[in-house]
């Protein structure tokens, strides 16, 4: 991330101030001007977001801060306020894709490997989590309540050997079909 895009989005932010950016939008692929009016930043495994209204909008919209190529905060214009903002009811919308604790949980029931589970030891995927001993030497039963999201999925996907899915069963068929598809690419 570049310092000087981070420092003119926070000092927007925290001041309150409009921001000017050229954003690198990752479907389009182009660069575009855009006035922002930042509402919030958002950090998650490692990249920062910036929520924000956008020229003359009232919609909210959320900004990858890594694609800001150019950014200024504008001291002389505030930033426009969105009425009834409220950071955590927006993200418990799913606007970010993250499901809400309150529901979207789904029983995940897989075995895993010996290396994994020492991670899963020190960062738990929720407080219900169990590990024990599995059919397999080197392998443990892994059960706990996760959240129902493709995220969570596709991290399940990118342990490749590393787990074995039972359940939910649509996990399991998604997996492997994600592992016969990239199968297909070698052959």
């Amino acid at each position: 991330m570049n310092i000087s895009v981070w420092y003119e989005v926070t000092t927007a932010l925290l001041h309150g101030y409009q921001l000017n950016v050229t954003y690198r939008s990752r479907s389009a692929g182009s660069e575009k001007k855009l006035l922002l009016h930042p509402l919030a930043v958002v950090v998650r495994e490692g990249c920062s977001y910036l929520v924000a209204m956008t020229n003359h909008y009232e919609d909210i919209k959320i900004y990858a801060v890594h694609r800001i190529v150019m950014a200024k905060s504008d001291d002389r214009n505030s930033a426009r306020e969105a009425k009834g903002f409220d950071l955590d009811a927006y993200i418990e919308s799913g606007a970010f894709g993250w499901a809400s604790e309150l529901r979207g949980q789904i029983r995940l029931v897989a075995d895993i490997t010996a290396e994994l589970s020492y991670k899963l030891e020190e960062t738990p995927l929720s407080d219900n989590q169990i590990l024990v001993s599995g059919e397999r030497i080197g392998w443990l039963r892994l059960e706990a309540d996760v959240q129902d999201t493709p995220e969570t999925l596709w991290w399940l996907i990118s342990l490749n050997a590393n787990v074995r899915v039972h359940e939910p069963v649509r996990w399991k068929e998604e997996i492997i079909l994600a592992a016969t598809s990239t199968l297909a690419l070698y052959s």
